[in-house]
């Protein structure tokens, strides 16, 4: 598998960042109060935004493969940092047609494969160059 790399610039005085894939851009930028311009999602938005909907494709993924009829998924995620030496992620994980109690906790255990959530699960070193 090869390596992602992704790309943000900014301009000096501007938290409105420009973010570079191998071929797509999106913005990410922070709250008027903390000096952005609020145009675009913050980063934290982002990063549970991943995790949302890597877990929502995982999900659909392995259902499709077992011909199981999930209907949509709906998966929220939410930082709890209301106690800040404890903060966690919280998801919440909504299907909209009933599905049997072992396939519900078949899928659940199958949202924690998806790349994202094993990347923060296994705590993943970083380096700076």
């Amino acid at each position: 598998m090869k390596n992602t790399v992704v790309t943000a610039t900014s301009d000096s005085d501007k938290l409105y960042t420009e973010v570079k894939t191998a071929d797509k851009n999106f913005f990410v930028d922070e709250p008027i109060e903390i000096g952005g311009t609020d145009l675009a999602p913050n980063p934290i938005e982002y990063f549970l935004g991943s995790l949302a909907a890597c877990t929502t494709i995982t999900i659909q993924l392995y259902a499709k493969r077992k011909a199981w009829n999930t209907g949509k998924i709906e998966v929220i995620t939410e930082l709890d940092t209301n106690d800040s030496q404890d903060k966690k992620i919280i998801k919440t994980i909504r299907f909209e047609n009933q599905l049997s109690d072992e396939q519900i906790e078949r899928l659940f255990a199958i949202a924690e494969k998806c790349p994202v959530a094993k990347l923060i699960s296994e705590a993943v070193p970083m380096r700076i160059n």
